[in-house]
């Protein structure tokens, strides 16, 4: 699709941007290799290279696509507002009462659409593994056809869980588990620095 909409782009005279999000990322090419390179040889370099821009999230992305496009290309971080003012003790009591935690739960949170490549179950079972016994795992984010809410629900409700899915959550509801967490967890498979993670970060909320 992005050739033929970099096609009729150039048709028409209008310049295109390319967004890598990850896609040119070595990882992407450990796997299905053969196929991706004869890919970029045959219409990703051209793709590429006619773009007006290549744009990037990190600079460590830019860097690590330098062998496709030449290193060139745009760094447009992540357009997330550093979150201040708050009271985290508030926020921790809120949460901790909307999901009838006791008061002395520590909060670790993980968001994202509940699907293998973000490893949710892969989550779950770490945590029951390593996380002391006051911690307690947050699950945020809307369930998908590969893993549905009853799956999840049930994983979350495994011996020695302290796992709770809460759902999907978006704007100020999601901002309230942001402000209430002490540590985020992020085990997606093969993904690049996530959206998820820069807001985490913007609530000074450490990642793992």
């Amino acid at each position: 699709p992005g050739v033929l909409a970099a096609r009729r782009a150039r048709q028409a005279g209008i310049p295109y941007l390319v967004v890598a999000h990850g896609s040119l990322d070595p990882v992407v090419f450990s796997y299905r290799a053969w196929r991706k390179k004869a890919w970029m040889w045959q219409a990703g370099r051209r793709l590429l290279g006619r773009a007006a821009a290549v744009l990037y999230s990190t600079r460590a992305e830019q860097r690590k696509a330098a062998r496709w496009t030449g290193g060139g290309g745009y760094v447009i971080h992540w357009p997330v507002p550093f979150a201040s003012g708050y009271d985290k003790g508030e926020a921790v009591r809120r949460v901790q009462a909307l999901h009838g935690l006791p008061p002395t739960a520590r909060i670790a949170l993980t968001c994202g659409r509940i699907h293998p490549i973000k490893r949710p179950l892969e989550t779950i079972a770490a945590f029951r593994a390593a996380a002391p016994p006051d911690w307690v795992l947050l699950l945020v984010g809307p369930a998908t056809p590969e893993i549905p809410r009853a799956a999840i629900e049930e994983a979350c409700r495994a011996p020695g869980g302290r796992c709770v899915y809460a759902g999907a959550a978006f704007g100020e509801e999601l901002a309230s588990y942001y402000r209430a967490a002490e540590l985020f967890v992020l085990f997606s498979k093969k993904e690049n620095f996530s959206h998820v993670t820069a807001e985490a970060l913007a609530y000074g909320v450490p990642v793992l």
